[in-house]
């Protein structure tokens, strides 16, 4: 069945209510809904986060004998299997809804083309409308279930002439406002952020999200081989957790101080660019992080490019010469190639934006 203008109009809102909770939903995927009769929007809502009720049963919860012979369009196709909640098609059927529209189909096992099919045995119309902006949304929770690895978005600002620091090595703010409040909103998006001991102690940085005058923290990974992190870190009061990659020869008495400030320790082994970086992965993976957000310096960034440990790449790009004597973005020695990649430039601000899906 071919959609019509209105079927793209509720479901690009029912992605806007997903998106309001994207980064809060993990290990679940982040879903809107909305129900729609005689063409009117008549009740709507999403997933607030894992062990909450699903975007379905938040839209249907206060609706009686009006979701009868309503359409509901949802994002994500609706589970038909227990788990932390009931299933979402049991109470569509219950409700009397006569037509589900979904945006994708879920790729878990547990779903996978079965919440569609139970639909349409009770009589319900059930398709999908499927977008392009709906794949991209869902691509990190179908990458997180196939591999369990999380999807690595990775970031580096720098000048014109390739400097990420001045003569000594000092941080300055390459970007403007446009490009750290764009940071800001990927923050928001992510499930966790990965820093490493060696912007913390230069910058000592909140790495939490500050936008419209909200602040809201994240999970925060450091890989911190000897376990250097200052006891006065500003992260230690700004992160939701803050967890700490190190060598398993760290010493044992900074790892005592640390823990009573509930800081989190995961030793891991070392390989020839320093910690493991696929133990790291994986490990945050097994969290049920989906969206990973890397933002620190250039050793980093070459690491994670060099094992192709990256998804996403985004090079903010300033209008500025920082001259011969500001720090290299990258070591002589990097092989800097992409080849057959999607690139696109958005400016942001005085700055652009160079985004690379690999």
């Amino acid at each position: 069945m071919i959609s019509s203008e209105s079927d793209q109009y509720f479901m690009q809102h029912a992605l806007e209510l997903a998106f309001s909770r994207r980064g809060f939903c993990a290990p679940n995927p982040a879903v809107g809904a909305i129900i729609v009769k005689n063409n009117q929007i008549v009740s709507q809502g999403a997933h607030w986060g894992c062990g909450y009720p699903h975007a379905e049963s938040v839209a249907l919860e206060f609706l009686d004998s009006s979701a009868k012979e309503a359409t509901l369009y949802v994002t994500l196709e609706p589970c038909s299997h227990f788990g932390l909640t009931p299933p979402c098609t049991d109470l569509i059927i219950r409700k009397g809804i006569r037509e589900v529209i979904y945006g994708q189909s879920d790729p878990n096992p547990d779903v996978s083309g079965g919440g569609a099919e139970i639909l349409r045995q009770a009589g319900i119309l059930c398709r999908k409308l499927a977008t392009p902006e709906m794949e991209v949304f869902y691509q990190s929770y179908f990458y997180w279930l196939k591999t369990k690895l999380p999807w690595v978005s990775i970031k580096l600002a720098m000048s014109l002439d390739a400097k990420i620091a001045d003569a000594q090595g000092k941080p300055i703010k390459i970007t403007g406002k446009e490009c750290q409040d764009y940071t800001h909103q990927q923050r928001l998006c992510s499930d966790g952020i990965l820093t490493t001991i060696a912007t913390i102690i230069a910058d000592d940085p909140q790495l939490n999200v500050r936008i419209n005058k909200k602040i809201i923290a994240k999970p925060v990974y450091i890989l911190d081989s000897q376990l250097r992190l200052p006891l006065n870190s500003q992260i230690l009061q700004t992160a939701q957790s803050v967890t700490v990659f190190h060598e398993k020869s760290a010493l044992i008495q900074k790892k005592l101080e640390l823990e009573k400030l509930k800081v989190n320790f995961v030793p891991v082994d070392s390989d020839a660019h320093g910690l493991n970086l696929p133990q790291v992965l994986a490990y945050i993976g097994k969290q049920g992080c989906h969206d990973l957000w890397v933002e620190a310096g250039g050793l980093c960034f070459q690491n994670f490019l060099s094992q192709h440990l990256v998804q996403t790449v985004l090079i903010y790009l300033a209008p500025k010469i920082l001259g011969a004597n500001g720090i290299d973005a990258f070591s002589p020695d990097f092989n800097w190639q992409f080849k057959d990649q999607k690139i696109v430039w958005k400016n942001c601000g005085i700055d652009l934006i160079l985004n690379i899906d690999l």
